[in-house]
């Protein structure tokens, strides 16, 4: 289960035709002096708040483009650059090296215990493989031990654990939030850390090259890319799907161009 408080948006502004010294200041066509009546007055807040914050982020001003088809093709290009590596990856044991996570879970668990009821906290950044982990070992204690793990729906039922579960659960918690897991009482916590510089690379070459070797003129770019990707599982793998469908060294290095602009 991984519990998330907040979403994260990102926007984009695209000031077209429009001055961005009048949305951050409310001058001009974007004046709001007819909304100062005190029916208003809340609103009128939130709206001042959220064109003074829209202005000040960085996007594109037409009035500064000499070639608005060019500027759109750079809009389009950058967002669909971040999109395609924010889409959620299922990534496979292998990645995320499950066996070694499982070796050091084991002791955590305690699965021979039967009068107590457990919380394990599996905390790390996103994309590193949590639920992965959380999952194999769902697999194994029901394998093992013919146990299943429940995953509670709100932190109020967390935090009334011993109210919900029996003697013998297992309850695993995967967050990227240290706090929450205090929060909840969870004193069992397991990090996961990123993978190292050599291992991001085997990997990365197993997932872009056909026999999982580069070819020497490849090993330079496979060493950056793999190292564009900071020891995250999920963007190792995507990452090396996506230049496994790269045929020429001038495509690499655009896609390498690329990802060191928007990552």
């Amino acid at each position: 289960m991984d519990l998330c408080l907040k979403k994260e948006m990102k926007v984009f502004p695209v000031f077209y035709g429009v001055d961005p010294y009048h949305v951050r200041h409310q001058t001009g066509s974007f004046t709001l002096d007819k909304y100062q009546v005190p029916e208003m007055a809340n609103k009128l807040e939130k709206w001042v708040e959220a064109l003074t914050q829209i202005a000040s982020i960085v996007g594109k001003n037409t009035a500064t483009c000499e070639n608005e088809a060019l500027m759109i093709e750079n809009i389009v290009e950058g967002i669909s650059n971040q999109l395609y590596f924010m889409q959620p990856v299922i990534f496979s044991d292998l990645v995320v090296g499950t066996d070694d996570h499982m070796e050091r879970l084991n002791p955590l668990l305690s699965m021979e215990s039967e009068d107590e009821v457990r919380m394990i906290g599996i905390w790390g950044m996103g994309g590193i493989g949590k639920t992965t982990i959380a999952r194999s070992v769902e697999s194994m204690a029901s394998r093992m031990y013919g146990k299943s793990f429940f995953q509670p729906h709100s932190v109020h039922a967390l935090s009334n654990y011993n109210r919900w579960f029996g003697p013998g659960s297992r309850i695993i918690i995967t967050t990227r939030d240290r706090d929450l897991l205090n929060s909840c009482r969870v004193r069992i916590v397991y990090e996961v850390k990123c993978l190292d510089a050599d291992a991001a690379l085997k990997i990365f070459n197993q997932f872009a090259f056909e026999e999982g070797v580069p070819p020497e003129i490849y090993e330079k770019f496979s060493i950056r890319a793999s190292w564009l990707a900071q020891g995250l599982p999920a963007a190792i793998e995507a990452y090396g799907l996506h230049f496994r469908g790269l045929t020429s060294l001038k495509e690499w290095d655009d896609a390498l161009c690329r990802l060191i602009r928007a990552p």
